[in-house]
């Protein structure tokens, strides 16, 4: 009982999300113009997803180094710090929509054509995922923590 209440609950709440689309978030990401760039840069980041952003980050640190992110999509939406709500973001402009090769023995219900969702905004992939964390498998960490202390997965 509790359950179907919860759902409906949810249900309701990403409809209207989704009619009213508040997007009148303040846009944070600094964009410059193609003629304020500078002529050379020390590192050209392509993709400001997880890894992507920090490696700008850290590389910046240097104040000798010119340090260029390049990201195709633009802030992330209001859509990504909602769980109940990423569905919203499969077909969207904050997804390349990328698909896979025809399967033979998976995603029959689209004629063997799987989804293959990336992000494209600031965050990648991790703005788009749901806020979903998989722990990778136990027997993986342990053999990592048999060369290297403190890697195991006890330790992790």
């Amino acid at each position: 009982m509790i359950w179907g209440a919860f759902l409906a609950f949810g249900q309701i709440l990403l409809s209207f999300l989704l009619k009213n689309d508040p997007e009148g978030f303040v846009d944070t990401v600094r964009t410059i113009e193609v003629e304020d760039l500078l002529p050379s840069y020390d590192f050209v980041i392509v993709g400001a997803g997880s890894a992507g952003s920090v490696v700008a980050s850290r590389l910046s640190e240097n104040s000798e180094w010119n340090v260029l992110l390049v990201e195709a999509g633009g802030q992330e939406t209001h859509y990504s710090k909602t769980p109940a709500t990423f569905a919203a973001l499969y077909n969207s402009p904050y997804n390349w929509n990328y698909t896979t090769v025809r399967q033979k023995k998976t995603c029959s219900g689209n004629d063997g054509i799987c989804p293959y969702p990336r992000g494209r905004s600031l965050g990648g992939s991790s703005a788009t995922n749901g806020m979903i964390f998989l722990r990778g498998y136990k027997l993986d960490y342990d053999r990592w923590g048999q060369d290297n202390p403190g890697w195991s997965f006890d330790d992790v």
